[in-house]
């Protein structure tokens, strides 16, 4: 009789180690779950018009207006990336993920299920309907990017998000988005008093590279290309930005989001100079050469300082989208 109670203990314990391999994971977990994303700007980054709306301590709201791409690629959840990436089957061609109001989050265009046999791999970008590529070792691809015709256009994009499993993600999978561009920036000031002032008519930056090519991965790079031109950070042909009314002030609607990159360049600013009653209409006035190094993801603000004859120019402290 004792005999048989230890066969049936042990026949028990095996059972119960059996079903944990077979099982292994809560049942109710075999029901998909529906693909669908949270988009956030990464610590200390921002999108437009989001600045300061913190969805908790650390990230920021994604522009609700902003589509993003997606791809997704799968393995068998006990595949890792890393290793067996090229046998990932596509999952999901590039698609368009959209916000809803009611929940927050960003849903393809019908519904997709997400199983849980399934470990995905995914890459995001915004905006949607910028034009690009992808592969499975350089991530983003972004060929001719022009950055003069979209200026105002935040570049963005997510890091490989490897081996997410569904049960992980129920709530929706969680996008942290970084800046591909460098946004760039002018602020003024002058020595000049009431009754002087002085219109600005025009910022403008030289021998800047506007076109380039951007891989993602395994680290974001930018190729620009050899061309230059000239940058207008800011014109204004009607009443321009006046100081000293404005002295130390950012100008209004002079940041541009430009392509990454080193060289030398001069800032060339174009005022109206008002002294004693007499205007002396654009004149133009040129630093030296200035040596820059714009990396994504970070923010360049040019400080300057006109007197009547004469332009000071402050080296800017790169600081991160904020």
């Amino acid at each position: 009789m004792r005999r048989r109670a230890f066969i049936w203990v042990v026949l028990c314990a095996v059972a119960a180690l059996l079903g944990g391999c077979v099982l292994g994971h809560d049942v109710t977990t075999d029901e998909p779950v529906e693909l669908r994303c949270r988009p956030v700007m990464s610590p200390g980054l921002r999108g437009a018009d989001v600045a300061n709306q913190m969805t908790s301590g650390f990230d920021q709201l994604f522009p609700a207006e902003t589509n993003i791409g997606l791809w997704a690629y799968s393995l068998p959840r006990d595949k890792q990336w890393e290793i067996f990436s090229p046998d990932a089957e596509k999952f999901l061609p590039v698609t368009t993920f959209t916000h809803n109001a009611e929940d927050g989050l960003w849903y393809p265009p019908t519904r997709v299920d997400w199983k849980y046999s399934a470990s995905l791999t995914i890459l995001a970008y915004a905006p949607r309907e910028q034009a690009v590529s992808f592969d499975k070792k350089r991530g983003l691809i972004v060929e001719g990017y022009d950055s003069e015709a979209k200026h105002n256009i935040d570049l963005m994009y997510t890091d490989f998000l490897a081996d997410l499993h569904c049960e992980n993600n129920r709530l929706g999978v969680y996008l942290p988005f970084y800046h591909a561009l460098a946004a760039v920036d002018v602020k003024v000031s002058t020595t000049l008093t009431i009754p002087g002032s002085i219109a600005i008519r025009g910022v403008y930056l030289e021998q800047i590279a506007t076109r380039g090519d951007f891989f993602s991965h395994p680290d974001p790079v930018w190729y620009p290309a050899e061309e230059k031109q000239t940058v207008a950070l800011y014109t204004n042909d009607a009443e321009g930005w006046v100081l000293p009314q404005n002295n130390g002030e950012v100008i209004s609607g002079s940041t541009r989001y430009l392509i990454p990159q080193m060289g030398l360049t001069r800032v060339v600013v174009v005022a109206d100079v008002m002294q004693g009653g007499m205007i002396a209409p654009e004149q133009r006035f040129v630093t030296d050469d200035v040596r820059f190094i714009w990396e994504p993801g970070r923010h360049y603000t040019y400080s300057l300082n006109i007197t009547a004859k004469s332009l000071h120019f402050e080296e800017p402290n790169p600081e991160e989208y904020q």
